[in-house]
């Protein structure tokens, strides 16, 4: 019984495996026919995919000479709140540790300086490499490139922005109560204004020629550079919901609200009124459109898009703009599309260079070239990047991890084009550098007349009367409004001839040494650049001891080195002069001024102030002339 009941069982055993077999083999060729009919169906794919691969090959091979090198990576004691800046002085940092960072384009740290009040998100550097940061309570800090603060001001209201710094070297300085601020490069108030509006943006410079701001109702106001409105620009109706291509309804009423203050990434802070210059035709965006601005203050072009614009740089034939929704789109300099960017999701502030333009959304760094393809998208570090900067051959980014980052990026583009779009550490300056004046805005000023007569009247005591008054008035209140004339009569005493100033540098001298003596004091005690291509042009020819000692005097006191031009004229003046014998007195005069320059702008050892140190030291000077070389060539070192 036991017997038959095994045979059974393995019987049934048998049968139920011969059935599983039997199924598999009819599912196998089921999936077989599956296979081959999805085969052939999905061969386009195929070859579609295989194109596509064989694409993004070629791309990655174009790619390759130009993939992102992380180059180095700096911790900073905090929070990078605002952009990185970076000019042939290095790159700056200020971090919510309340310190300014400077790093050598190798990484490595210079110096620091400690910042007092709370950290901000404004930061900016200036055309001789001083940089320039304000803090939340409006104190403004100027601080030369060898980390010592030339200067500071307590300005009393938090900034609009970062301080722009324009081709004379005067400093603007917005406050979100409205107040606009002039420095000169050596920390001189020269004027402050109320603009009628809050601002939310910081001032956009034009060369020195025009300030920009712009109100929160979409308002556009320009202002001369010594702080009188040149021109308003009332604000257009939103164009959002416009389609593209329409005229420009100048009927169009105002809303009501305010600019769109979008957000950046992870940086926390705000991009602003999105603005850019070129060729001094100023380019900005509010309520859905983007508008061409002349100099004279003219609308040349409005067009709507298709999402608020948050940033705008110039690159090669066009603008670039970052929408809000997180797109990218060029136009030319007509306000036609150029064409969409691929992509979607950025955040950041773009920066051009050689290669195109860099741009970040989140922890990817992107780089588009100039017709919108993407060339690279990477993540380079992990982390979340921010807002990023091009300079010194380096791109350097921000971190949401206190660290700042640098990758090899070619940025002699960026140097040129990307300068001129508003921003953290864009000045907004473009095309050749102007010193504006023009006299028939001030021919109906009496003041301004009567300080003229007595300065053109060729009487020596009348001009040093006129000086002495303007002395004594921008001393007290500084150069307001309105009296914006007063530098130029300055330079009109100095040289003799206010239409050689307003056609190019001078070239015939006044004839009084004395009225020359006393003009070049008030130049090197409020000056600007303007001042210095001024007074160096005239110490060439300056045969006079007195006014060139004066000359050489008011140069050190200016401080800058500006286009390295000061030091060299000092050298050329004390050195190489064909007088036969040199006045002991420009001798310490140019010691004493290569000691000032280089304590405000740090003189290197290759530098003409350096040279001239090295040769009074060494030649055949006065015993105390050379102990007083010695003794500053050892402090500069």
């Amino acid at each position: 019984m036991c017997c038959l009941q095994n045979k059974l069982l393995k019987f049934i055993i048998t049968l139920f495996t011969i059935l599983i077999l039997s199924m598999q083999q009819i599912s196998g060729s089921d999936d077989g026919e599956n296979q081959q009919k999805n085969h052939k169906e999905n061969q386009p794919q195929a070859q579609e995919q295989t194109q596509g691969q064989a694409q993004q090959q070629s791309t990655d091979e174009n790619i390759e000479a130009s993939s992102i090198k992380l180059l180095w990576k700096y911790a900073a004691g905090g929070r990078l709140l605002s952009r990185p800046a970076a000019s042939t002085s290095g790159i700056f940092l200020y971090s919510e540790d309340r310190h300014l960072h400077a790093l050598s384009p190798d990484g490595s740290l210079r110096w620091k300086l400690r910042i007092s009040g709370r950290p901000s998100d404004s930061l900016s550097i200036g055309a001789d490499g001083t940089a320039y940061v304000c803090n939340k309570e409006g104190v403004i800090h100027a601080v030369n490139p060898a980390g010592n603060l030339l200067w500071r001001y307590d300005a009393g209201g938090g900034p609009a922005g970062e301080p722009a710094a324009s081709a004379d070297g005067t400093v603007y300085l917005g406050l979100t109560s409205g107040e606009l601020f002039a420095f000169s490069h050596t920390g001189f108030l020269r004027w402050r204004i109320n603009t009628g509006y809050r601002l939310t943006s910081p001032p956009v410079v034009d060369a020195g020629e025009a300030i920009y701001t712009f109100a929160p109702d979409g308002r556009i106001s320009c202002w001369t550079q010594w702080g009188d409105l040149r021109w308003e620009l009332p604000s257009k109706g939103s164009l959002m919901k416009t389609e593209v291509g329409l005229p420009v309804d100048e009927n169009q009423s105002s809303a009501e609200g305010s600019i769109s203050d979008v957000r950046g990434s992870q940086s926390g802070a705000a991009l602003k009124r999105p603005a850019a210059i070129d060729s001094h035709v100023l380019y900005t965006s509010c309520r859905g459109a983007l508008q061409a601005v002349s100099p004279g203050g003219a609308e040349l072009w409005r067009v709507p898009l298709r999402a608020e614009c948050e940033a705008v740089i110039v690159i090669p034939g066009g603008l670039f703009c970052l929408l809000g929704d997180g797109r990218t789109e060029a136009r030319d300099f007509n306000g036609a599309l150029m064409w969409e960017g691929q992509g979607a999701g950025f955040s950041s502030y773009p920066a051009a260079g050689d290669q195109g333009i860099y741009i970040l959304r989140g922890s990817k760094l992107t780089l588009m070239d100039f017709n919108g393809e993407i060339l690279l998208d990477t993540e380079p570090i992990g982390i979340s990047l921010m807002q990023p900067v091009l300079g010194q051959d380096l791109l350097v980014c921000g971190s949401e991890e206190w660290v700042a980052c640098a990758f090899a990026a070619q940025s002699s583009l960026g140097d040129e084009w990307g300068q001129k779009g508003g921003g953290a550490s864009h000045d907004g300056s473009s095309g050749v550098r102007k010193w504006g004046f023009n006299e028939s805005d001030y021919l109906s000023n009496m003041d301004y007349l009567y300080l003229r007569e007595f300065i053109n009247s060729g009487d020596k005591k009348n001009m040093l009367k006129a000086l002495s008054e303007i002395e004594e008035r921008i001393a007290a209140d500084g150069l307001d409004r309105g009296e914006s004339y007063l530098m130029r009569l300055v330079h009109y005493a100095f040289t003799g001839n206010i239409k050689r100033i307003n056609a190019g540098l001078p070239n015939v001298l006044c004839d009084y040494p004395s009225v020359r003596t006393k003009a070049a004091g008030i130049m090197g005690r409020y000056g600007t650049f303007e001042s210095i291509d001024i007074l160096t042009s005239v110490l060439k020819e300056e045969r006079h001891q007195d006014v060139s000692a004066a000359i050489i005097t008011a140069l050190g006191a200016l401080g800058s080195d500006y286009d390295g031009k000061s030091l060299w004229a000092i050298y050329n003046k004390v050195i190489n002069d064909d007088n036969e014998r040199v006045d002991k007195r420009l001798v310490f005069a140019g010691i004493d001024a290569v000691e000032k320059i280089s304590a405000y702008s740090r003189v290197l050892s290759s530098s003409y102030g350096y040279k001239l140190l090295l040769e009074i030291y060494r030649g055949s000077f006065s015993a105390s002339a050379r102990r007083k070389a010695g003794e500053v060539l050892r402090s500069i070192r």
